[in-house]
């Protein structure tokens, strides 16, 4: 099992107001480090398909010549934004029309206060 290091309480508190419907933090093992919104299985079977995600994403950085940091995927009504920093996944699932940038900057600014943790 991978250790995580500490994280501050309620690190993904600040994506509720940006209007985020749910959040998780995970480490490459698929582990629910911290969720916002619905919790339980919802939040657990996030944090598994996205630390997935990064771990297939991987194998395109030969031919993209660096690693996948970023992913978004949406259909009609929802949309999945998914940053990958260092041993941590986050991963937010937003309503279609809300402030993709905002919440995407926001998402980079957690990663990467995330790896300078000490």
């Amino acid at each position: 099992m991978e250790e995580h290091k500490p994280t501050p309480s309620k690190l993904l508190g600040d994506l509720e107001k940006l209007g985020v419907l749910h959040a998780v933090l995970t480490g490459k093992d698929g582990l629910v480090i911290e969720s916002v919104g619905p919790g339980g299985p919802q939040a657990e079977y996030l944090a598994a398909e996205i630390a997935a995600l990064s771990r297939r994403l991987h194998t395109l950085t030969p031919l993209l010549e660096q690693p996948i940091r970023r992913l978004a995927a949406l259909n009609e009504s929802r949309e999945l934004l998914a940053v990958f920093e260092g041993d941590y996944c986050i991963g937010a699932i937003v309503a279609r029309g809300s402030d993709r940038r905002a919440i995407s900057r926001e998402l980079s600014r957690l990663a990467h206060k995330l790896v300078q943790l000490p």
